[in-house]
Order: C-alpha cells, then structure tokens, then sequence
C-alpha cells in the first residue's frame, strides 16, 4: 500500500520509524487511526492537533517561499518524476544517471518504441535543476519534439503530459548533442530548456506541474512564460560567413580521441586524413558531407573492433 511505499523509497523501515504525525482532518477518523497504527504501531498515535498541523505547515512553506526567516527547517521533494519523452534503443546516450532504465537510446525522434526518461526522479528535493544530454537519430535532422511528462511510468501514455516544444535544429550529423534542463520551483513551476549543444540552437518554456499542458479546470491558461521560438546564442552569428570553422560534434569528438590515443603509424595518418576532410566538408556544407561522415565512422568502427 501506500504507507509501505512511502517507507520503502525513504530506504526506511516501519520498525525504525519513532513517531509519525498525523495531519489533516481525516485522520480523525477511528478507521484512519486503526490502518495507521496496524503499520507503525505505537509510533502512529496522535500527537498533536491534526488540523492545526496543515496551518501550521503551510505559513512555515510560505515563510520559506518568500524569502522569511524561519527557525524550522521544512524540506520539500517531488511529488512525481520529471521526464521528456524520448525513443528506446539499445544504448545510452545520457549521462546514465537514471540506473533503473535499462535500454535508453535517447535519440529524439517521433517513431515507434517511444518511451519516458527521467531528469528529475520522484522525491528529489526542490528547489532543483537537472540536465541530461541526449543525441539526434539522423543527419541535418530538423527539430526534436519536447514532450514534458509527470509520473512514474516508462509508457508516455501512462504518464501525465505537462507540455511540449519544438527545439529548430542546425544542420548537423546524426548524433549530435542536446542538452534537456529541467528546473522544479517550490511553487510547482516547471522549466524546461534544451539547447543543440555547439550550434547555439535553444527553446524555454515555462509549466505549472499542476495543471497539464498549463490549463485550469476552467479554462484559463497558467503557462507563466513560453518561448517555442530558438533563441540564438550571443556567440552565434546572425550572417554566416563566407567561411567558417567545422562545428564539433560527436563524430569529430569521437575521432579526434581516437586520433590521441593511436600510436604513430598508417593507421593514425589515414585517420587524420579522413577526419580533415570531413570537417572541411562541414565547414563548407558540402554535398558529400554524408560520404565523409560514413566513410570516417566505418574506420572508427573498424578500429574499435580490433581493439
């Protein structure tokens, strides 16, 4: 049940537990006490006024909100887990934090096989922000779709969706980083950012986690701030130039490692060469960038395969 639940994912047991509070005007009723107490035992007795406990607890919440100084320290966590929808695979592309997921290719794409993946879990205390990285499916891809969910399961339909925004992408190899923050508020505010890691490619967008896709039950929008529009980087050049260097990616950041650890040999020459003209295919955005993307990812594989 429930109760077992809340204990289990505190890494507690109910043996362990010396008091619990019971708060709020149910928990007056006898047949409330007696399911308590069947758990906890003696620990679940009452001891304190159950109603003015929640008043109590919410000018204490709202102290700590606005900034009051309080002597009680009141620790607030998440009620669900965060996630952004994303296609299964047989590898991870995050950081891999999220150890309960099993096979998680986060490569954003809306195909078949879609599942949740975590940024921020259940019970994490807030205020909090979160970053995970994840990877594109195909090359010069146009966008990712964001899809925010809340819950606990892995199936998106299972989940409560929360909002959704388009991240524009650059043109870029398949394989090439996003970036999805998520950043929870003591207030239930939702903030969603994600960005084309290196081609300076963003979107924000702002939710309340209490209201699905931001609306109320009666009909008023409660999105405090969204920008589905990619907002470029300071960095980032608003006329290309005639030239320009060969953005890094994770083809060329894969190669170049490889390129540091090979002894000196035909090997390393081969290598070299064949990541200098696909970076100069980049730069130029040149017909046979895809050619040059193959051909520099078929060594890689081949020398990874004779390790």
């Amino acid at each position: 049940d429930f109760m077992h639940q809340a204990v289990s994912e505190a890494s507690l047991e109910t043996a362990s537990i010396a008091k619990v509070l019971l708060v709020g005007g149910v928990t007056r009723m006898p047949a409330i006490k007696r399911v308590v107490q069947d758990v906890f035992g003696d620990a679940a007795r009452p001891a304190l006024d159950p109603d003015r406990a929640v008043a109590c607890g919410a000018a204490i919440q709202g102290g700590i909100i606005t900034g009051e100084q309080c002597d009680r320290i009141l620790v607030d966590v998440t009620p669900h887990t965060l996630s952004v929808e994303c296609r299964e695979g047989d590898s991870w592309g995050s950081s891999g934090r999220n150890g309960d997921m099993d096979m998680f290719d986060v490569l954003f794409n809306p195909s078949e096989h879609l599942i949740c993946a975590p940024i921020i879990p259940r019970n994490t205390q807030i205020p909090v922000t979160r970053a995970e990285q994840f990877w594109t499916m195909t090359t010069n891809q146009e966008k990712c779709s964001l899809r925010v969910f809340q819950g606990e399961s892995r199936k998106p339909s299972e989940n409560t969706l929360l909002g959704e925004v388009d991240l524009i992408l650059a043109k870029a190899p398949a394989g090439s980083p996003v970036i999805v923050e998520y950043t929870y508020t003591l207030d239930g505010i939702v903030r969603m950012r994600a960005e084309h890691k290196g081609y300076g490619r963003k979107v924000e967008i702002t939710l309340d986690s209490r209201h699905p896709k931001g609306i109320t039950a009666d009909g008023s929008r409660t999105v405090v701030d969204v920008d589905a529009e990619p907002v470029r980087s300071e960095a980032e050049p608003q006329a290309e130039p005639e030239a320009k260097a060969a953005p890094v990616n994770f083809v060329t950041h894969r190669a170049r490692q490889k390129l540091e650890a090979l002894p000196e040999g035909e090997a390393r020459k081969e290598l070299a060469e064949l990541l200098a003209a696909y970076e100069k295919a980049l730069a130029e955005d040149a017909d046979d960038v895809d050619d040059r993307e193959d051909a520099l990812m078929d060594m890689l594989d081949e020398l990874d395969g004779a390790e």
